[in-house]
């Protein structure tokens, strides 16, 4: 189940990750957009559904360090003060683009 959440923590969230990812990944790797919408754990707790989007051979990377990116982003979501776990998924560009087109085929756009 999808929740508000302002337009403010999007932009933070979204910078904050899109930052460090581009520190962490030096090589052939594009990042942006970055997607953040409020959601909830199955036990009600609130957490943010972060989408990272990005072109290039992710797959082929040492994948430790995406998960140093999510301790890094959790810190410093922490100290601008948000404090629900950003839960992230990485979607290669022509994924997300193909995704976003039928969801506006479905929404009549």
């Amino acid at each position: 189940m999808y929740r508000q959440i302002s337009q403010q923590v999007q932009d933070t969230v979204a910078n904050i990750i899109l930052q460090d990812m581009e520190k962490l990944f030096l090589e052939d790797i594009t990042f942006g957009p970055v997607e953040v919408e409020g959601d909830e754990f199955r036990d009600g707790e609130p957490c943010l559904r972060v989408t990272i989007v990005y072109e290039g051979d992710l797959l082929s990377s040492d994948t430790t360090r995406m998960f140093d990116q999510i301790f890094r982003s959790r810190c410093k979501l922490a100290d601008e003060g948000i404090e629900e776990f950003p839960v992230t998924y990485f979607s290669e560009k022509s994924a997300w683009e193909s995704r976003k087109q039928g969801r506006k085929k479905i929404a009549g756009g």
